[in-house]
């Protein structure tokens, strides 16, 4: 048979063509076995040389192919391409071995490979293909598109389609380059029509990424940037990268932030923003030269890959290292993949001198089986269920072979239940052991449905049988949990393996179990569909144990397990990664040691176990990214990160997060103090007030307490405040309605407890809340007045004016935004709509405030100063515009970064020093506040002396000179953390 696109001749019930990776079909009326001619448009060979070729591919086995492994560890090089007669010789080994029988001879001569793709298409990304479209002043961008695909309003259920999209991904090669670059498609689930691109392409020490979108098949945004890791980011103005927006193959609109926040652009569309831009038309003719030779670029650059990616078909790799017992890698095995259905074989390679191999493979949703065969030394070796689905570009299948004979050894197998399986606070992982389990062994590795080689009971809660050396695949049955599955490697010495059950989990739910072995500290970490600051989304893991949206760790244990719950009920992409978190705490993020703990992920649904995938052996790095799954659907990953600097969740100690205590004391008289409570969300549940004391003695000193409830939004539901004697005072409730999540009404309920013995009274006030389509508030007012605020987000003045004139309340405020929703100015409107100034903000460059008035009463202006690194360095305090300082504070930093010394002091001679101490994790543990105050009556001694000195505080700091005393009002703030 014939390609229906290039007309290369390719074998019968080929489902691709290995030339240029076209889907083939069976033409219509033709029957098995019968060759169907060439495509009528191409010129085919005569039928004799049909005859011809079809005779030498029978007797040719299939091309070896070279690849190169992707990105993560820089280029590492695999077997040269080979000829047919060299892979059988490999096979064979030397002249001087041993020949097969003539059966034996004739078997392997037939068994040809269905495919051999020598490489994958590659891409020319610079190639000039199109041209611009005609500029037009006032020319747009069209954001339709993004804002219906992507989740920028997490609350809303109109946005976020992005997650009903089909998601394939495929390999190209630069054509310029020479290396892989992978693709990620997402496409209409009905239609086909390709929304989105994004490709990771390797760069010395980190990833170029760039996300391409589509709108009816032309480039309609283009976000590039680089990153040491492929995290999910939504391209908000904290994420620095290029922004190139598109309408009718003109680019409109083109944006730099090369710092976050510190916005440029040039535009066919000005307007009045807070950030700099530009007008093409009124820039310089150098400048426009530049935006169109940008344009065309980026451009071409689109369109290419839109090309490229819908006609290069689904390819991606399956590759791993085979090696002996003692890690060695072996050289010139044979390793063939055959298809599950009906055992023909698809694909085949060999190993190179380190034991590596790698061959591309169609992404055809084939059920497939790896298979290194037995040669009289070692055993032979099947990986069972590997399904080359369209959305996995890379399948990791290491393999261990056994050497032929031997003994059999003991092992014993003990089963835990791993949602029980807890730290003790030492490192340690401890939980009792399942009395009652059986074991199903069967031979191999993924072999989770084939023969059945023995069944073990349990006996005092283990399970022993003895075993050949080899690898096996274990099912264990115990009642109350889903059948578990674990593969396990015998040696040649007595072995004992933990295997963890999971609970069973209800409809929507997604349970995860990583184990490993070892004295590392791993972490599951899960990237969740919701928003989190500076462009990051939101995740769970380390000391993150959980979210409003059902999403849990179970526990952060530092050794053998951790299991975690996710809610993929609802809709949206869950990333799941594992970190070596000793290793990326010390900065050691080229480790090894990942490779070798034996690390698992199980994934579990409602019906059982899903699947199970192990780390890639011989990759360097410190994060491994496994999967993404969408609802049921499972995407592995498999990429193995080597540098994560930036990723502040992976590299700072996560034990240092969440404060669990905080005692406060005051030095003041009789002294005061009051101790907060914390739950692990860093929620305030308990506050104790003690008067006459610095001790929290739980005495009659204490004055009250508060208690705190919170609902499943993290919102407080209670609050109760009890005597010193233990009988409640009062009780506030409140009830919320929320709309997508936020808060669209709050009733607070007051519950005064009188006096002992009376009934609960109740008074009530509430307020209510109103947002916009893209979840910003707009209105906020009580419930039993007639006051409130509006918020307005970069509108003209005209419309605001027209908008408070139109409102039938009468609102007490007027927060003015800009367009980002940093507040610009708070206004004060009074029953006749006039509208009076009451604060005003001002911003730098980076989005930081540098100056903030307030005129409710008296005048205030406070100017905050910053240092190089983006750290509050000084703020000075003025009584009104243009008048003397009356006030200033400096802030010390050590090399750390960490805030160790604040100095505060006015003009009427008051002195503070604020001292920050922290542990050897960089955690506060202690403030101190000492206070000082001016001795003499003559004010002007001060401002001579230290007052209008600009190096005020470095005078004070070195010597008071004998002018300053401590006061008694002294501070004292003590943390303790989870």
């Amino acid at each position: 048979m014939y390609c229906e696109k290039c007309g290369t001749e390719i074998k019968e019930g080929s489902a691709f063509c290995p030339k240029c990776g076209t889907r083939q079909r069976m033409p219509q009326g033709t029957a098995p076995g019968v060759q169907a001619g060439p495509p009528v448009k191409k010129s085919g060979p005569s039928g004799g040389m049909i005859a011809g070729i079809v005779a030498a591919v029978v007797a040719v086995i299939a091309v070896i192919v070279a690849v190169v492994l992707f990105f993560v560890l820089g280029r590492e090089e695999l077997p040269a391409q080979q000829s047919g007669d060299s892979t059988q010789e490999a096979s064979r080994g030397t002249d001087d071995t041993e020949a097969q029988d003539t059966e034996e001879q004739t078997e392997e001569a037939v068994e040809v490979p269905l495919y051999a793709i020598e490489d994958v298409p590659s891409v020319d990304l610079s190639v000039t293909n199109y041209t611009p479209g005609t500029k037009q002043a006032g020319m747009e961008w069209d954001n339709s598109l993004f804002y219906w695909l992507e989740d920028a309003d997490t609350l809303s259920p109109e946005d976020g389609n992005i997650a009903r999209c089909r998601l394939t991904k495929t390999l190209l090669r630069d054509a310029r380059t020479g290396e892989l670059i992978q693709y990620e498609i997402y496409s209409d689930p009905d239609s086909g029509a390709v929304y989105k691109i994004v490709s990771v392409e390797g760069t010395e020490g980190g990833l170029k990424l760039t996300d391409w979108y589509y709108l009816d098949g032309q480039p309609n945004f283009v976000f590039q940037r680089e990153d040491s890791v492929y995290t999910p980011t939504y391209a908000t103005i904290d994420k620095v990268g290029e922004r190139y927006y598109f309408n009718n193959d003109v680019m409109v609109k083109w944006r730099m932030i090369r710092v976050p926040k510190e916005v440029g652009e040039y535009t066919l569309a000005p307007s009045d923003t807070w950030y700099s831009q530009g007008d093409y038309y009124a820039e310089s003719d150098e400048l426009r030269q530049v935006y169109d030779e940008t344009e065309m670029r980026m451009l071409n650059e689109a369109r290419n890959t839109y090309d490229a990616v819908l006609s290069g078909g689904n390819i991606g790799r399956v590759q791993g290292y085979v090696r002996d017992t003692t890690g060695s890698g072996l050289a010139g095995r044979k390793i063939k993949i055959y298809r599950s259905e009906d055992n023909v074989l698809l694909y085949e390679t060999i190993t190179d001198d380190s034991g590596l191999f790698s061959v591309f493979v169609y992404l055809d949703d084939t059920d497939c089986y790896l298979k290194t065969e037995a040669d009289g030394q070692y055993k032979e070796m099947v990986i069972q269920g590997v399904r080359l689905i369209p959305a996995s570009l890379t399948y990791a299948c290491d393999m261990t072979l056994h050497k032929e004979g031997g003994d059999e050894y003991p092992v014993t197998l003990r089963v835990y239940p791993a949602a029980d399986i807890r730290d003790d606070g030492e490192g340690n992982a401890t939980g009792d052991l399942l009395q009652t389990a059986s074991a199903v062994i069967r031979e191999g590795a993924g072999n989770y449905k084939g023969d059945i080689l023995r069944t073990v009971e349990t006996q005092n809660g283990e399970l022993t049988t003895n075993l050949p050396s080899g690898v096996y695949t274990i099912q264990v049955q115990t009642d109350g949990y889903p059948d578990a599955y674990r593969e396990i490697e015998v040696w040649e010495e007595a072995a004992a393996c933990d295997v963890y059950v999971m609970p069973g989990l209800a409809e929507g739910q997604t349970g995860i179990l990583l184990t490993w072995e070892g004295e590392a500290d791993l972490d599951l970490t899960l990237f969740t569909p919701w928003q989190a600051a500076e462009g990051d989304m939101a995740h769970i893991g380390g000391n993150v144990s959980g979210d409003d949206h059902g999403n849990l760790l179970v526990a952060d244990n530092k050794r053998r397990c951790e299991v975690m719950y996710v809610n993929t009920a609802e809709v949206g992409s869950y990333k799941l990664y594992v970190n070596n978190y000793t290793d990326s705490l010390a900065g050691n993020y080229a480790s090894d040691l990942l490779s070798g703990l034996h690390v698992r992920i199980y994934l579990y649904d409602s019906d059982g176990f899903v699947a199970e995938y192990t780390i890639p052996l011989g990759q360097k790095g410190v994060v491994w990214e496994v999967a993404e799954i969408n609802g049921k659907n499972v995407t592995p990953a498999q990429r193995v990160y080597a540098e994560i600097t930036g990723k502040k969740w992976w590299t700072e100690d996560k034990e240092k997060a969440v404060v669990r205590t905080k005692m406060t004391v005051h030095e003041d008289g009789g002294g005061s103090c009051e101790y907060s409570e914390y739950d692990e969300k860093g929620k305030i549940v308990l506050s104790e007030y003690y008067q006459g004391t610095t001790e929290r003695s739980g005495e009659p000193e204490r004055a009250y307490t508060y208690v705190y409830e919170y609902d499943e939004y993290g919102n407080v539901k209670s609050r109760i405040t009890y005597k010193e004697d233990g009988t409640p005072f009062d009780k506030r409730e409140y009830e919320y309605n929320y709309v997508n999540g936020r808060i669209s009404e709050c009733d607070e309920f007051y519950y005064p407890w009188w006096e002992e013995g009376s009934q609960w009274g109740v008074s009530t006030s509430g307020v209510f809340k109103e947002y916009d389509e893209t979840g910003r508030i707009i209105l906020e007012s009580a419930h039993m007045s007639m006051s409130g605020t509006l918020y307005f987000y970069g509108e003209t003045e005209e419309y605001i004016s027209r908008k408070i004139s139109e409102e039938m309340n009468v609102f007490s405020d007027v927060k003015i935004c800009d367009k980002s929703g940093r507040l610009l100015r708070v206004e004060a409107v009074d029953e006749n709509r006039n509208r009076t100034l009451s604060e005003r903000y001002t911003y730098d460059d980076a989005g930081r405030v540098i100056k903030y008035e307030s005129y409710r009463g008296d005048t205030y202006i406070w100017e905050y100063v910053y240092n190089a690194d983006g750290q509050l360095e000084r703020t000075y305090q003025r009584l009104g515009e243009g008048e003397e300082l009356y006030s200033q504070r400096a802030y010390y930093y050590d090399e750390h970064g960490y805030l160790v010394r604040e100095a505060y002091a006015d003009q009427h001679g008051s002195y503070d020093v604020i001292e920050y101490h922290y542990d050897e994790r960089g955690r506060c543990i202690r403030e101190e506040t000492l206070a000082l105050d001016w001795l003499h009556e003559n004010p002007s001694e001060w401002q001579d002396r230290f007052w209008n000195k600009p190096d005020i505080f470095d005078i004070l700091a070195q010597d008071t000179g004998g002018f300053l005393e401590y006061l008694p009002d002294t501070k004292r703030v003590e943390y303790t953390y989870y």
